[in-house]
């Protein structure tokens, strides 16, 4: 068995913040002063987040996550079990109040913004267990809700007095006061009066509904009183409904469906309007939905917290939070997020068709390349020919390419313009290199892109039953090079020196030089799906075996990588992880010690999605992966946690790529449209540690591709450059050795 030596630069791995987007994450080891099991309820107020468990209350800054303070709950050993009331927590400028109840007593606690407690106020509630209650908008009403000798009451509280109001035809499990705080609208947990107003002045239970729907959970009310949002069952589905608050009646297209909204069957945990009554939060099971109330279509989704219990929003409209039963709080600056979840821009840039597109940006971001055919349509592409120097304006007016779709365009992802075309079934503006023509006029489309370092030349495969390179000038508008290769094609790539050429497939690798007249070599002993280069270009990854660059020598094999069809394989801008996906998994290793720790898994209780691309930021904050169920999700690469899903595309979007700046993704969908993302918040992360040498170790072999092994020794460690002097010195000695 061949010995492998891993020698990469060793890395700091890096403690910086969660998303720009995601403001702050307090993973469950940050609350170090938390003896709550289970939180429940949140509000944030300017500076201050406050977090209710069972036993006690947290307060936060929400920006900067540092702990403020912590309230317990009523001593439990002598008064019961005692419980801060769910969802009983209001605010104001001043302070906050909420309801501690235990099993013999109930009190309203005040406390200033600072945490320092002003009054108490025990309720006279005998054998009464409080289940929910609600404030009125100013602070000055509040009504509870429980149950007594297994009966629902219902009390209003002025100051310290009570009032007890007619016994509810069910168990209440959600009030809410309306927005003059004459009426109560409730929310009963079974029966056909589901909804219902109780006029607080008259005492009586007036307008009822709730036949349509089957099970509600959660009730809000817009600012402007007009609307009563409900989650809930209808129809046997999860929906969101909106009711005239007046008549609690449903109109035609105000139920929605979560299957509509998520293409996903789930339930809803939770729900909370904003401050403006223009959009609705719902936590389902993944995240965070956001849904536009006029429009009742979702504008946004935020993934990164996993079965969030409670949703809330600033009163400035500013912040947005979920919390986690199990101690996980999550905070967004929100209206960023929206603009980011939606595309800053949709070009309708190539034919829908059944050929999945493949797109990549330029060295300067200043060109998207994209292929685009229609394989069905195949004996049309026959005549396939290449034009360099088109004018954008010819080829759109065109006859000859109105009714056909080009093969390869060049956008301008600024403006969305069409930049040029490098690739037609038109004969126009032929201008093919000698031996070629035989070839191009049988590509039927194009598979993969790439891009010189020096943005010059872009180089495809084509496949027309077999696979071609084809390498254009794109300074001097020509088609550089063709050349038909045994095999299927699955990456190419540019070294850093862009004089290489690199074609990998699941058995041999192609070397192509262009300073030898893109003359090719190929490499049976370098077989792997994907071909990338380490940031610094001393390492060549071949599948998941790496290669010194020069002399084509195996250094070693990423430990703990079984042998799989892995695609797209990518290292990070520190030299410490290689990401790859194969079917519905991304994973991730960690090329220090061999370890496979970000596997990445893909589904839903119905279904699978298989991973389509991947690709890492240039500055390796952000993973972004594509599925074929129509979504784009965003990994923070730091935290390997979820925070965002970007939905748009009306089917797959088969390749994803970051410009490099990191702050636009482009995504080309079967749908016949290029979307491009705004991510310049996901992807400006700040405090990046200082990158560590790496401590090599004393004895070094390596084993050449010819069978050769090299050993070399050293007493002390080393750095990279030593060790690849010393090998350079070695294989000399080597070859002076060796008989002529």
């Amino acid at each position: 068995m061949r010995q492998m030596i891993c020698f990469l630069v060793l890395v700091t791995l890096l403690s910086a913040p969660a998303f720009g987007q995601l403001v702050h994450r307090l993973a469950p080891e940050s609350w170090v002063h938390s003896r709550s099991d289970n939180y429940h309820s949140v509000k944030i107020m300017d500076d201050l987040m406050l977090v209710a468990g069972k036993t006690q209350l947290d307060g936060w800054n929400p920006i900067t996550g540092e702990a403020k303070f912590q309230i317990p709950v009523a001593d439990t050993k002598s008064r019961g079990e005692g419980s801060i009331v769910p969802h009983s927590i209001w605010t104001s400028s001043h302070g906050f109040r909420f309801v501690e109840a235990t099993r013999n007593a109930t009190t309203i606690r005040q406390f200033e913004a600072s945490g320092l407690e002003q009054t108490s106020i025990p309720l006279d509630l005998e054998n009464v267990y409080v289940s929910c209650v609600a404030w009125s908008h100013d602070g000055t009403q509040l009504a509870l809700a429980g149950i007594r000798n297994d009966q629902p009451v219902i009390f209003l509280v002025f100051g310290d007095r009570l009032q007890e109001l007619p016994e509810p035809k069910g168990k209440i499990i959600q009030m809410l006061f309306t927005s003059d705080s004459r009426q109560l609208i409730l929310l009963s947990e079974n029966g056909p009066d589901l909804i219902s107003l109780l006029d607080l002045a008259t005492g009586q239970i007036g307008k009822t509904s709730g036949a349509f729907i089957s099970r509600a959970r959660f009730i809000d009310l817009t600012p402007d009183g007009r609307t009563i949002v409900v989650a809930g069952i209808a129809n046997k589905k999860s929906s969101l409904l909106f009711l005239n608050s007046q008549t609690l009646r449903l109109t035609e297209g105000d139920q929605v469906t979560m299957q509509e909204l998520i293409n996903e069957p789930v339930d809803i945990n939770s729900l909370a309007v904003s401050a403006d009554g223009k959009l609705v939060i719902a936590s389902i099971d993944e995240g965070v939905i956001i849904v536009d109330i006029e429009s009742r279509t979702k504008v946004g989704e935020l993934r990164g917290i996993m079965y969030p219990d409670a949703v809330a929003v600033s009163n400035d409209g500013e912040w947005l939070a979920s919390v986690h039963s199990r101690k996980q709080v999550a905070v967004w600056q929100w209206k960023t997020v929206l603009k980011e979840l939606m595309p800053i821009k949709t070009l309708n840039s190539h034919p829908v068709g059944d050929r999945k597109p493949q797109l990549r940006f330029s060295p300067t971001g200043s060109l998207l390349a994209l292929t685009c055919a229609n394989e069905s349509q195949s004996d049309e592409y026959n005549d396939l020919a290449v034009v360099a120097g088109a004018a954008a304006d010819d080829m759109a007016t065109s006859s000859e390419t109105k009714s056909q779709p080009v093969a390869i365009i060049l956008i301008d992802p600024m403006s969305g313009d069409l930049s040029g075309v490098l690739a037609t079934n038109s004969y126009q503006h032929l201008n093919l290199p000698s031996r070629s023509t035989e070839y191009v006029k049988t590509i039927k489309y194009f598979t993969n892109l790439a891009f010189s370092p020096d943005g010059k030349r872009l180089a495809a495969g084509g496949s027309s039953g077999y696979s071609h390179v084809l390498v254009w000038d794109l300074q001097q508008q020509q088609l550089e090079h063709v050349e038909k290769i045994s095999g299927d094609m699955d990456e190419l790539t540019f070294d850093p020196t862009g004089r290489f050429l690199w074609v990998a497939d699941y058995y041999q690798s192609f070397n192509f030089d262009s300073q030898q007249g893109w003359k090719a070599t190929e490499l049976k002993e370098m077989g792997g799906s994907t071909v990338d280069f380490s940031p610094d270009g001393q390492q060549l990854f071949v599948g998941l075996t790496v290669f010194n660059p020069k002399t084509l020598a195996e250094l070693y094999k990423v430990p703990n990588s079984q042998s799989k069809h892995f695609r797209r394989l990518s290292c990070d801008s520190t030299g410490r992880y290689a990401y790859a996906f194969y079917e519905q998994k991304v994973l991730r290793w960690d090329l220090e010690n061999g370890v496979t720790d970000m596997p990445l898994v893909f589904h839903n209780e119905s279904s699978r999605a298989e991973v389509l691309d991947c690709v890492l930021s240039p500055n390796s904050q952000v993973l972004a992966v594509s599925t074929d169920d129509a979504k784009i999700r965003l990994w923070n690469t730091a935290t390997c946690q979820l925070v965002v899903t970007l939905v748009g595309h009306e089917g797959p979007a088969n390749s994803i790529d970051f410009s490099p700046d990191s702050n636009t993704l482009a995504s080309a969908g079967i749908d016949g449209t290029t979307r491009l993302w705004n991510v310049q918040p996901l992807t400006s992360l700040s405090g990046a540690a200082p990158i560590a040498p790496r401590k090599l170790p004393t004895n070094v072999v390596y084993h050449l591709s010819d069978g050769v092994t090299v050993k070399v020794v050293f007493d002390r460690h080393v750095s990279q450059g030593e060790v690849e002097s010393a090998l350079e010195a070695a294989l000399q000695q080597l070859r002076s050795q060796t008989p002529k």
